[in-house]
């Protein structure tokens, strides 16, 4: 759906006519219509002002423009995805898999082929980070165990500790490379991220980011077994502020922690007691999110996950 026939939606479902829009802005109907069937383009300020006059705001917009088209069927980590696909351009060339294993060992190879060779073509920097990524994902998941890959990393280490001030795309770079640095540079540059990201939670639309960080931070170090690092993330996550689920999901991960840690029966029943917590608040997907996430946790393989969360709340 384009910009103006979203407009137009949203501006029939609230009884506004061309003519209100026209009193209200002094646009004319019939640049407002030429707009909504994609005939000519407006002004930032013209955009504003148009918004102004179907009583929409420019956050509510933009939300509801990034699902527009989203299949109605998908829901959890796929939705996720299709939102970060949308929402996210400038990852785009780090999307070409939504997840990584030996199940899609081969697809993920070839990802990295395409990458590369569209570094050789045109060595920008976006393009290297995106053939290092996938060279990185290639290694991490053919790995019986996941390991550090510092050669990998080590270019967006330099980057992101030159970056004065994290925007999104710092942010979800560190969160595509975290699982590939080494253990020092992975805690130095996480506290870094938490407190240069924290301006963005003025948007509402990126309040979880410092959350997500320390979220996706915590499950590297579980499939990277250092304990220790681990706990010491859960200690900062405790240290958030709550919205929404979060305290349950730090309840969740604490239980994943003791897991991992041997005490199965007690983490198990702490990660259950999350989960129901979340159904019981309204929180459907969540519950059957992570209840999903526990049925792989506790399977025949103990399957280790890294959570990366670039569409949204986890």
């Amino acid at each position: 759906m384009t910009t103006g026939a979203l407009y137009r939606q949203m501006r029939q479902s609230r009884g506004i006519t061309l003519q209100d829009i026209e009193l209200e802005t002094g646009l004319t109907a019939s640049f407002v219509s030429r707009f909504e069937r994609g005939r000519t383009d407006v002004s930032q300020t013209n955009f504003g002002k148009l918004l102004t006059a179907i009583n929409v705001a420019q956050a509510e917009f933009a939300f509801e423009a990034a699902r527009a088209g989203m299949p109605p069927a998908l829901t959890g980590d796929a939705a996720q995805l299709w939102l970060a696909k949308r929402e996210l351009p400038f990852l785009q060339p780090f999307l070409a898999q939504g997840t990584y294993g030996t199940a899609n060992l081969a697809e993920i190879r070839r990802a990295r082929d395409a990458a590369e060779a569209t570094f050789r073509a045109a060595p920008t920097r976006n393009h290297h980070f995106a053939y290092l990524f996938y060279r990185g994902m290639v290694a991490a998941s053919a790995a019986t165990t996941i390991t550090a890959d510092p050669d990998a990393a080590r270019p967006v280490i330099r980057y992101l500790q030159q970056v004065d001030s994290w925007g999104v795309y710092e942010v979800q770079l560190f969160q595509l490379f975290m699982v590939m640095m080494p253990t020092a540079d992975n805690l130095r540059l996480l506290t870094t991220g938490v407190k240069l990201s924290r301006r963005l939670k003025a948007n509402a639309r990126y309040r979880t980011l410092p959350f997500d960080l320390l979220v996706g931070d915590f499950t590297v170090f579980l499939a990277r077994r250092e304990f220790d690092a681990a706990a010491a993330v859960l200690g900062l996550l405790r240290k958030e502020p709550n919205f929404g689920g979060t305290a349950l999901v730090r309840r969740f991960l604490a239980g994943w922690l003791a897991i991992r840690q041997g005490d199965v029966a007690g983490g198990t029943a702490t990660c259950r007691a999350a989960i129901a917590l979340m159904a019981a608040i309204e929180l459907p997907q969540d519950a059957a999110m992570w209840q999903s996430r526990l049925d792989e946790i506790l399977g025949p393989n103990q399957r280790d996950m890294v959570l990366i969360n670039l569409g949204g709340s986890q």
